[in-house]
């Protein structure tokens, strides 16, 4: 069965066979974000594949990509998760990165208006990377793109781990979780939502999703474990 990211960058049929095929003269020649993304995904299906001389080259003119669109946060993502997988961490760091501060910026500009945010689709990109089986990376990315103040995505990082049969490991980033949630609208102030209000909600996601234990757990690490019942989580 083919990896959902080797899928979806084989989707665009063969304008995407040309790609694979890109000369060192053309290197230099920058390219638009969908394209981008697109070599980033191909390049990542070679690392995971123990090819990284094949996806070097296919990252390097991903990076040739100039920017300046609302979602530019997700092309520089996909370039750090393919360096991150082709054995080059630092290059890989360097984009996600760049990608987080990215995001934040173009949430800022409300550039996608009634759109999902660029923050939160940058989150969702994490989401897809645990769930198509790359818990590890996508919780390295989690780090990096500081997406553990948000409890809806990381208790579906840790559904992914449980499900998987690491129970431990995702107890464990249930725990962090709350105490990030906590901890980030502590200083944010009273213009956002409570923690209590966040990871309640977030525990009855988890319970809808099967994950009764996380939910609890979310519950006693938050002291709201008193209102388990009431609210029926």
């Amino acid at each position: 069965m083919l990896n959902p990211f080797i899928k979806s960058a084989l989707s665009g049929g063969l304008t995407l066979v040309g790609l694979l095929w890109v000369g060192a003269p053309t290197l230099a020649q920058s390219v638009d974000g969908a394209r981008a993304r697109q070599l980033a995904d191909i390049a990542f299906g070679y690392a995971i594949a123990d090819q990284p001389d094949a996806a070097i080259p296919l990252l390097k003119q991903a990076e040739t990509y100039q920017g300046g669109d609302c979602f530019e946060a997700n092309v520089w993502l996909k370039i750090g998760v393919g360096y991150q997988a082709a054995g080059q961490p630092e290059q890989g760091d360097k984009y996600l990165a760049r990608a987080a501060e990215t995001a934040a910026a173009r949430t800022l500009e409300n550039c996608a208006s009634s759109a999902t945010p660029p923050s939160t689709s940058l989150l969702n990109r994490t989401i897809e990377y645990a769930e198509a089986g790359h818990r590890d990376l996508a919780l390295h990315i989690a780090d990096r793109v500081d997406a553990w103040a948000d409890p809806l995505t990381m208790a579906l990082i840790a559904t992914e781990y449980s499900e998987a049969g690491q129970p431990q490991q995702a107890k464990q980033i249930i725990a962090k979780t709350v105490t990030a949630v906590t901890q980030a609208l502590a200083k944010e102030g009273e213009a956002t939502p409570t923690p209590a209000l966040l990871l309640l909600g977030t525990a009855g996601q988890l319970t809808y999703g099967d994950q009764p234990e996380l939910a609890t757990l979310m519950l006693v690490e938050s002291g709201l474990a008193q209102l388990q019942r009431p609210w029926r989580f």
